[in-house]
């Protein structure tokens, strides 16, 4: 009886034995199964998206905040509806995010994911819209650009004085000597964590249907509009070869460029673009694009204008011979580090204007950025019949000062005061008496800041506010597209 029930027991153990390593595989399938449902349903409740939220906006510094999230073994991470608000400051000025995201994917190396190692594959960005006013610009440059000079009260000569050019305390204000530029190219690197970056594979952004917008938020007008943007673009990994396309660049709501291809070529650490040649305002036109994957985001950015004859679609421009170049360059995160020079020249220029074709023997102008300072060194327009000569300049708080002086025979005098007399209704416009009988001059005054930019007819007694002007103008004068 004794060894009967002894017998018993030990089948009994041997069932327990059996079914133990069957629970412990059930187990084993099933927790990270609960785990993955439980933390996607953890990553759609709206406190769980709100904690993540908050610790994203702590760490840029910018309120951000999702709708869900959430994640696949073996595939992809995503976020929903994400939103960047525009800073503090300026949030009252501007109600729309400085950045909203329909869709941010990422493909994660799941290898070195559970090696702790966080390296991608394949950032995907649906629908994002992005956008910059120029208020966000000026703060960058104030947060970023130390001991900022401060601005003098321009003294520009009485109307009757002689001048070659044009006199103020603009002109006599020299932006501090600017650092030089950092190179697009990277410093070099340790052969051998240069040879494992190339070894790595190609690390691809793509971005689906994306809006980038620069816009003026008093004046609540778009500077520059780019959309239906679609861009393969390789960052990290082997040599590679992108692309990006623009469907539509608009300025003021007027068109100016459609369907840009733009080729782009990775080859660790520098994704650049080749020598570009394209049309543009019927001009033809070089650029080459640089920017390197290092602290700081170097990057390098040359447009160059070939010499040629000059004549837009309608013609109220032409010029036998128009040259350019424009350069910008410095750390891409640093705004107050941007460098960069601007300077054009033409010869035989010819303009129309309310019914007046001026004439201009020879015209050039010469604009540098440096320290947060975007200075107009000099631009004139020579004539035998009418002469502007001018300067100015911004600074990196937004503030602004310049002059534009005209002359002109009485009888081209009597056409600029009527002209103004329509783009300023109400305002008496009269050029005084320069030099003798035969000539008159008038200086037009710029000041305020890029928020709220004045000018002024009367040596600044009056001063009449651009952006109401200039919506006043293009209602009377729409630009056609390119």
């Amino acid at each position: 009886m004794h060894e009967s029930t002894e017998s018993v027991e030990a089948a009994q153990q041997g069932k327990r034995g059996r079914k133990w390593p069957r629970r412990l595989a059930l187990c084993l399938f099933l927790l990270p199964l609960l785990f993955f449902l439980m933390s996607n349903a953890l990553l759609r409740i709206p406190w769980c998206c709100g904690w993540i939220s908050a610790k994203v906006s702590k760490k840029i510094g910018l309120e951000t905040s999702f709708v869900r999230a959430g994640w696949m073994p073996g595939g992809e991470f995503w976020l929903e509806d994400l939103a960047v608000q525009q800073p503090a400051p300026l949030r009252g000025l501007i109600p729309t995010p400085l950045l909203h995201v329909k869709k941010i994917s990422l493909q994660p190396v799941w290898g070195e994911l559970v090696k702790g190692r966080r390296d991608v594959t394949r950032v995907t960005v649906d629908s994002p819209e992005l956008m910059i006013s120029v208020e966000l610009l000026v703060d960058l440059l104030r947060r970023n650009t130390p001991n900022l000079p401060l601005l003098p009260e321009p003294a520009p000569k009485a109307p009757g004085v002689p001048a070659a050019e044009p006199t103020s305390a603009v002109a006599e204000t020299k932006p501090q000597a600017s650092p030089p530029t950092p190179p697009a190219a990277a410093p070099p690197q340790q052969p051998s964590a240069q040879a494992s970056a190339i070894q790595k594979p190609t690390t691809w952004l793509h971005v689906n249907n994306a809006r980038l917008t620069i816009f003026h938020a008093q004046s609540a007008r778009a500077l520059v509009d780019a959309t239906s943007i679609q861009a393969s673009v390789p960052f990290e990994g082997k040599e590679a070869a992108g692309n990006l396309a623009i469907g539509r660049i608009a300025s003021f709501e007027n068109p100016l460029a459609e369907n840009r291809q733009i080729p782009l070529q990775w080859k660790a650490p520098l994704l650049e673009t080749p020598v570009l040649e394209f049309p543009f305002l019927g001009l033809p036109w070089q650029t080459k694009a640089q920017v390197a994957r290092v602290a700081g985001v170097p990057f390098q950015l040359v447009v160059l204008q070939k010499n040629a004859e000059w004549k837009t679609p309608d013609a109220p421009l032409t010029a036998s011979s128009m040259e350019s170049v424009h350069r910008i360059g410095g750390y891409l995160l640093a705004p107050s580090t941007w460098n960069g020079e601007s300077i054009a020249q033409a010869t035989g220029l010819s303009a129309q204007w309310q019914n007046h074709r001026a004439e201009f023997i020879t015209a050039r102008y010469r604009t540098i950025l440096s320290r947060g300072i975007l200075q107009c060194t000099e631009f004139r327009a020579l004539g035998d019949d009418m002469a502007v000569l001018g300067n100015g300049m911004v600074l990196a708080d937004g503030r602004l000062a310049g002059i534009v002086r005209l002359t002109a025979s009485r009888s081209t005098a009597g056409v600029l005061e009527e002209g103004v007399g329509k783009i300023i209704p109400g305002v008496k416009f009269a050029m005084g008496n320069f030099m003798n009988e035969d000539r008159r001059v008038a200086d037009f005054l710029l000041g305020g800041g890029i928020e709220e930019p004045f000018i002024s007819l009367d040596l600044g007694k009056t001063p009449l506010d651009v952006r109401k002007i200039f919506a006043h103008y293009q209602q009377q004068t729409p630009v056609t597209g390119p």
